[in-house]
């Protein structure tokens, strides 16, 4: 049974909740949404208030209760930092993200992206290929 969406409150477009987990990849994505029209979809990038992986994931689970899409932007980068600072004994911080990605991947309308090393490179590929 799907679940009931937000489309009444935005006039028939299909919301999009881009989860981002940095202050810059939600601006570039909110001067996108400002510099496009884009008469049939909503994006709301939005940065949880607590960044931890776990605090995200779970985040990412609730925004599928109110958007058509989901879609969660992880910098991979900030994953093999905190696995390498992690204390002797802790879980693997790539293995945990590995078991959320699994996860949600069950849910049609969740999509996850990792960034490898970063979102700017993305930016800096697109700029070059229209060049």
């Amino acid at each position: 049974m799907r679940k009931t969406r937000t489309l009444k409150k935005t006039g028939g477009k299909k919301v999009y909740s881009l989860v981002v987990d940095g202050e810059t990849e939600k601006w570039y994505f909110q001067l996108k949404k400002n510099h496009e029209e884009l008469p049939t979809i909503d994006i709301r990038p939005d940065l949880p208030v607590k960044k931890k992986l776990r605090e995200q994931f779970e985040y990412v689970k609730e925004q599928a209760n109110h958007a058509d899409q989901v879609i969660w932007l992880v910098d991979f980068d900030t994953i093999l930092k905190e696995n390498r600072e992690r204390k002797q004994g802790e879980k693997s911080k790539i293995k945990e993200f590995q078991e959320y990605k699994s996860e949600l991947e069950k849910h049609e309308n969740i999509n996850v992206f990792v960034n490898t090393p970063c979102l700017e490179f993305w930016f800096l590929e697109a700029k070059t290929f229209k060049e």
